[in-house]
């Protein structure tokens, strides 16, 4: 039995690096590659503004790759509206402004950036990438309190009220979860909401979990772009769309639903290539878990589920 396990484990992983290799070489996924990189480099640039004292002179290298990576998404013809470009234009603003006014600017660098970015971004205030000042007062106005009942009131819920959700409720929570965290800030994760008629599609990833999924209202289903990605950072995809899983099942609480993620096997199996399929999620996004999602009845039992101490957790290096 070890052995087999072993075996298609082995074929699992042999074929997701072989998908993987394909969505890294495949023109088919250039758009998707390039707007990962163009965001990739922006955020390692944010970073280097951010310090306390930026070091004069820092990212030459990583600003040449943004201005390179622009040019040629611009000669394919992609959407210059999209996200990582308009955050591009905020940082190469808010670096040339700075290096500027230490002294440190290159000519040339300085002449590409003005020549790549639009009048109207170098003429107004506005901030799409690059850093913004914080003041510790505003965010310590947070009630710790409230923070903890939302975190304690949280639990899985398999008890839904026989209600319909209102899909700005859905979006809103996924709004709150898009301020998790994610590897340089890549965003991998993705949401497809499904609903009750098509339960059938779901019965497949859903068998076994009790029966109590007849009376979820819509079903999240959530997918990591493996394209935003390269082979040495495998499986990192998935650690940022866990994040954010975790930042989802709180703000779906926190908008009056409730949730019960459901994981299953992390690789193309058969039923997720069948799911995957049947709702046209790009080959390139993994399946990660589903959720299921309702209102709260006024009373539901949920498990106690206790937790580990702190004290089993934490140990104190030295």
């Amino acid at each position: 039995m070890y052995l087999k396990d072993f075996l298609l484990i082995f074929r699992q992983e042999y074929r997701q690096v072989r998908l993987i290799r394909k969505i890294w070489i495949n023109d088919a996924y250039k758009e998707r590659r390039m707007t990962s990189r163009i965001i990739l480099n922006c955020h390692s640039i944010e970073k280097g503004l951010s310090l306390k004292k930026p070091r004069p002179g820092f990212g030459k290298q990583k600003v040449d790759n943004i201005l390179s990576l622009i040019e040629e998404y611009q000669r394919c013809g992609y959407d210059m509206n999209h996200i990582s470009i308009k955050m591009a234009f905020g940082v190469l603003k808010e670096y040339m402004i700075y290096q500027q006014g230490e002294g440190e600017i290159d000519p040339l660098q300085k002449s590409e950036i003005e020549k790549i970015i639009p009048k109207a971004y170098l003429s107004n205030n506005v901030k799409t990438g690059g850093t913004q000042r914080i003041i510790k007062k505003d965010i310590m106005q947070n009630d710790k309190k409230e923070f903890e009942h939302l975190i304690t009131t949280r639990h899985s819920i398999r008890d839904f009220l026989d209600e319909e959700i209102s899909l700005e409720d859905i979006k809103e929570a996924v709004k709150f979860a898009l301020r998790a965290p994610s590897a340089c800030n890549r965003q991998p994760s993705r949401v497809y909401i499904t609903d009750k008629t098509q339960r059938e599609i779901m019965s497949q990833y859903l068998d076994g979990v009790g029966g109590f999924e007849a009376s979820a209202q819509n079903y999240l289903i959530i997918t990591s772009d493996m394209s935003a990605y390269p082979l040495s950072e495998k499986n990192q995809w998935i650690v940022s769309t866990g994040i954010f899983i975790g930042y989802l099942s709180l703000a779906l609480h926190s908008c009056g639903l409730g949730a019960c993620i459901i994981q299953r096997e992390l690789y193309a199996t058969k039923v997720n290539q069948s799911i995957a399929k049947e709702f046209n999620i790009p080959e390139e996004e993994q399946i990660i878990c589903v959720i299921c999602i309702g209102k709260y009845p006024e009373t539901f039992n949920v498990p106690i589920s206790i937790r580990y101490d702190v004290e089993d957790i934490i140990k104190v290096l030295k």
